[in-house]
């Protein structure tokens, strides 16, 4: 049950304003079929999001998580 976690984004928050903006980038023209090839676009995407940190994001909200769930019991 997770009723009451709360992220706190204090340690990656730059890393997700990263993020943000690379799906600024990237989102609108990949729902709507702007690029020719789609495949290219989307491994672009995914590793842009990768330098911006969203790995470190998942991480560390894994890890408030997992602590979380760990004092529950």
């Amino acid at each position: 049950e997770l009723i009451g976690f709360q992220f706190d984004p204090t340690k990656v928050r730059q890393k997700m304003a990263d993020c943000r903006a690379v799906s600024s980038e990237f989102m609108l023209a990949l729902q709507q079929g702007q690029y020719k090839d789609k495949d290219a676009a989307l491994l672009e995407f995914r590793t842009k999001l990768k330098k911006a940190g969203c790995d470190e994001v998942i991480a560390e909200k894994q890890r408030q998580l997992d602590e979380f769930l760990n004092n529950k019991k």
